[in-house]
């Protein structure tokens, strides 16, 4: 487990590519700094620059795809974050303790119920959490 940022570590593994020669532009390497940096994922982080790297050397349209994946995970990385600062907010604006079913806050955060049976139900709420019930 390393001690450096993602950034830093992201830009240790494009500097090791790099090691003759520059291959990567400057939006290419903002792209994976970008991508360790939002995903903190060094192993996918260094797969997307090995990836780069080998398709530019070998003339190949596959970086670009490689590119367009990597923001497409970017992208949905940051949508997933404001869902769970969206859900942090309702639960904030709840009181400590409720004493009423309030019917909105029921649909600001939960997702689904699931019932496997008659004593097994569980309660998955829109930031991906799970709950199961027990009923007597």
């Amino acid at each position: 487990m390393s001690h450096l940022s993602p950034a830093k570590q992201a830009e240790g593994i494009i500097n090791r590519l790099e090691f003759a020669k520059t291959a990567f532009s400057d939006d290419e390497r903002n792209l994976i700094v970008n991508y360790a940096f939002k995903l903190n994922d060094m192993e996918k982080t260094r797969e997307l620059a090995e990836h780069i790297y080998y398709e530019e050397a070998e003339g190949s349209q596959g970086a670009a795809l490689a590119v367009i994946d990597a923001q497409a995970a970017i992208t949905e990385k940051q949508a997933q974050r404001k869902m769970m600062e969206n859900f942090m907010d309702v639960l904030r604006g709840l009181p400590e303790q409720v004493d009423y079913f309030d019917e909105g806050a029921w649909y600001a955060m939960v997702d689904f119920a699931t019932v496997y049976g008659k004593e097994d139900v569980r309660i998955t709420f829109k930031n991906g959490m799970e709950v199961s019930t027990k009923t007597e």
